[in-house]
């Protein structure tokens, strides 16, 4: 049941197992105080937050104390009151609570903290039994091993294309990096607005506190559970978080952990960021959650909805799926095998762990309850759970989860690199370098470059790589059998474009994968076309070791008699010039200062950072922006010469040397607006 709390007064049905109160679902709480003493740090609720009654021996009953320490992270602090039936987490910032849960295990009620846009704090308080189901984890059938070729990393430790990870650089296998993306409605519902509501920093911020906040959770329940990793406690290190706008809610979860699974632009982005896992967060509230069961590289992808990812811990429900671990015994009708990967539900109904479904009578493990609150503990043959065992020899999601999180760490490695700003650099920088590099005079051209055309036939060989382009290559051969083209260097999730300009003759094009899966469908969703002369000669992703096709260039016929030496009469008029285009567009050819020297090809195979105007700015063709900027200076600062420089510093140049600096296509391309080229 959801109940309101105003000012310490409970409104609604105030007895476990009452029908739901309808109503506003996020309401305030009175007062809290944090204090830190001797013993540690206490953290007091009026004693008619928990309806259970709670309070703590010896002190006012008008108070329900929590003593709490400091959990994962710098701003988690986590704890019981007395008698260890009530748990807090919470995420304090300035000596506030941002974002919190409280689970009472005595009356079975969740309850939801977050603060409004006044600072004050909210409660939402929901029954166990009212939370929807976790839709059955999607189990994949493995046929003839094919999921289970020999480890290979995505990428190799050479490579500079990683994000530094925010708990640690060097890549411990007791740590998992996740990356975590929200749909818009998600971040609508958790700052209290209806779907459709307009996005702003500050709603974003309280879907970022969530999120943190469901880590943390997830966290401390391995410390708790003895989920260990060469004698270090497991950890989950949030790589990266952010708003996907190609990931929608819908009303049946199965489709939403399928698009996510295959949409080619998360997986552009677990590559970057180097993440194991994948999360989503959703809105929709039809059940709390799916996942994979792996652990595979290719499906550790789960979804949560947000009213479920902390509190009742579906957020560390799903990823414990992605680790191979299963629920209860009961509901799988599982009791006699000799398999210990299994949660657990206490059999006199009082609790169960984070993996386990709810109670229920009449299954094999017997269990006398139909309802139990779920704990912040994965079962486990360790500890006991206020004095009663939590798990044993057969049933251990910790233990399935120690033997595997190694193998799901070392799925990427970690090498750090700076991350692309999200706002404009300044533009007139304190420190400007005295001059830019200079050019020698055979460098500077005497006109505006012209773009080459083909007047032969022309041949576009279009390719999108998966996770492991090195195995990867394609050729053009002539009939004589040398080689005039072949790929260029590629990239993991990486689309390039080549052209070829042919002359008479016949010509093989042939695609190869050295491991014989082609580049389609298990580690990404590569493809090729191949055009020739405008039209589709081949196009293919699965195709095992190689796949070929040959065409011919069309001979034209001659004339059948020579052209007259003198023709009688001339031409009417002078032909028409023809005009200079009037939308061209250009992307930068310069690689960005705070980007690793990232061009606007490395953007492409990062869409995602096409969201930020100043990128925009930068590669307007690829991040489809020319209207706005087809005519603009970029507003980020670009290398040349060895140096970092903005178009800004460029304008201040003298003209006789700013028209020279114009004439060259690192700049023109680049300074827009300053070197005038809409109108060259």
């Amino acid at each position: 049941m959801r109940l309101m709390l105003v000012f310490g007064i409970i409104i609604g049905a105030a007895c476990v197992g009452a029908t739901e109160t309808e109503g506003v679902r996020r309401l305030m709480v009175p007062s809290y105080d944090i204090v830190d003493n001797d013993d540690g740090v206490v953290i007091s609720f009026p004693s008619s937050l928990l309806l259970s009654g709670a309070t703590t021996s010896g002190s006012s009953s008008e108070d329900t104390q929590f003593r709490v320490q400091r959990g994962s992270s710098d701003e988690h602090f986590v704890g019981t009151a007395d008698g260890e039936e009530q748990t807090l987490n919470v995420i304090l910032r300035d000596d506030q609570i941002v974002v919190g849960s409280i689970v009472d295990e005595k009356d079975g009620n969740v309850y939801k903290l977050s603060t409004n846009a006044s600072g004050d704090l909210e409660a939402t308080v929901t029954h166990t039994s009212e939370f929807p189901p976790e839709v059955d984890a999607k189990e994949l059938e493995i046929v003839d091993d094919k999921y289970n070729p020999p480890v290979r990393h995505l990428r190799a430790q050479t490579s500079g294309n990683f994000r530094e990870r925010g708990l640690q650089t060097n890549c411990p296998l007791n740590v998992v990096d996740v990356l975590v993306l929200w749909s818009a409605d998600a971040e609508c519902q958790e700052s209290g607005f209806s779907a459709g509501c307009t996005r702003s920093p500050a709603t974003e911020q309280k879907i970022r506190d969530l999120i943190d906040l469901a880590i943390a959770e997830t966290n401390t329940a391995y410390e708790y559970s003895g989920v260990r990793v060469d004698g270090e406690f497991a950890k989950l290190n949030l790589a990266h978080a952010y708003y996907e706008p190609t990931f929608y809610d819908k009303s049946d979860i199965g489709d939403m952990i399928q698009f996510i699974s295959r949409s080619s632009v998360i997986d552009a982005k677990r590559t970057e960021y180097a993440a194991d896992v994948v999360k989503a967060i959703t809105g929709e509230n039809n059940s709390c959650g799916q996942a994979y069961v792996g652990p595979r590289i290719d499906i550790m992808h789960s979804v949560t909805s947000i009213d479920c990812a902390t509190g009742h811990y579906t957020f560390g429900h799903g990823i414990g799926l992605n680790m191979g671990a299963r629920a209860d015994r009961g509901s799988y009708n599982s009791c006699w095998t000799s398999k210990y990967h299994y949660g657990f539900r206490d059999p006199a109904g009082r609790f169960r762990t984070i993996l386990a479904t709810d109670c229920r009578t009449g299954q094999c493990d017997k269990n006398s309850s139909n309802s139990c609150t779920r704990v912040q503990r994965f079962s486990n043959d360790e500890f006991l759970y206020n004095g009663s065992p939590i798990g044993g020899e057969s049933v251990d999601n910790a233990r399935q989860h120690s033997d595997v999180f190694a193998t799901v760490s070392a799925y990427y490695q970690c090498i750090p690199v700076t991350e692309i700003p999200t706002s404009t650099p300044t533009a007139n920088p304190n420190k400007t370098p005295s001059s830019m590099p200079s050019i020698a005079v055979t460098e500077i051209p005497t006109s505006m470059p012209t773009i080459a055309v083909c007047t032969e036939s022309e041949l576009i060989i279009d390719l999108t790589t998966d996770r492991f382009p090195d195995e990867t290559k394609w050729t053009v051969e002539n009939s004589s059998g040398n080689v005039i083209a072949e790929n260029p260097p590629l990239y993991e999730i990486d689309s390039t474009t080549t052209k070829i300009c042919l002359t008479t003759g016949c010509y093989t094009f042939e695609i190869t994968d050295t491991y014989g899966d082609g580049i389609c469908c298990e580690f990404g969703f590569g493809e090729y076309t191949v055009t020739f002369d405008g039209n589709e000669k081949k196009k293919g992703d699965q195709f095992a070791y190689s796949e070929s096709v040959e065409f011919c260039t069309e001979i034209s016929e001659l004339p059948s008699e020579s052209p007259t030496a003198n023709p009688n009469e001339s031409p009417n008029g002078s032909p028409t010039s023809s005009e200079s285009p009037t939308n061209v567009c250009f992307d930068s050819v310069l690689g960005l200062s705070a980007g690793s020297n990232a061009t606007c090809p490395v953007i492409s195979a990062n869409i995602g950072y096409c969201d930020y105007s100043s990128v925009q700015s930068h590669c307007p063709v690829i991040c489809d922006s020319c209207v706005q900027f087809r005519c603009a200076d970029s507003t980020l600062a670009w290398n040349y010469g060895g140096d970092s420089y903005t178009c800004q510093q460029l304008s201040n140049f003298p003209d006789s040397d700013l028209e020279s600096y114009c004439l060259l296509e690192a700049f023109y391309s680049t300074c827009r607006e300053t070197c005038n080229t809409c109108n060259v």
